[in-house]
């Protein structure tokens, strides 16, 4: 049996597509497959699919009137998922499990109080269950700084760590 060490998939182009480089337990790659923006990314019983990635510039604006609005020197990133689980059991998600990595390596944990710049009304990731056979959409935002590029969404479930590369506009 081929011994799965790593995966990595990547989005990539305008409408976005996802490349996936399988690897032996040798390091060798023999496989590849690209995805179209929308498709699954599977980490054990969990479906993941990047539905949207926006560069919001250095302004994140407030869904809440008693929160101020969020300005950074970098830029901000606003990420759509959609989680299916495809277990048979509940299964918990959060924040940890995901971080943005740039061209220099640089890895970028999600905004504190991302809560407070999603859509109004927007589930956040945060510690979510998703009982078997259902599905959640969430939120999340990073805070990245000016000069990254090339970024890298990380997803890191069930001992396996996935990489979709974002082409934000």
């Amino acid at each position: 049996m081929i011994d799965y060490l790593r995966q990595r998939k990547v989005i990539r182009a305008a409408g976005v597509t996802l490349f996936v480089l399988m690897f032996s337990s040798t390091g060798r790659a023999f496989a590849e497959r690209l995805y179209k923006k929308g498709e699954a990314v599977r980490t054990g019983d969990l479906e993941w699919k990047i539905l949207a990635a926006k560069n919001l510039g250095g302004y994140a604006p407030s869904n809440n009137m008693f929160v101020e609005d969020a300005r950074t020197e970098g830029y901000f990133v606003l990420i759509k998922i959609s989680i299916k689980n495809k277990g048979r059991e509940a299964e918990m998600v959060r924040d940890s499990g995901i971080d943005l990595v740039d061209s220099r390596k640089r890895v970028f944990n999600t905004y504190p109080g991302q809560r407070f710049y999603v859509p109004r009304g927007a589930a956040v990731l945060d510690w979510e269950r998703i009982p078997p056979g259902l599905s959640r959409i969430f939120y999340v935002v990073f805070e990245v700084a000016q000069d990254s590029k090339d970024l890298k969404l990380r997803i890191k479930q069930h001992g396996q760590v996935k990489t979709v590369i974002l082409n934000l506009k």
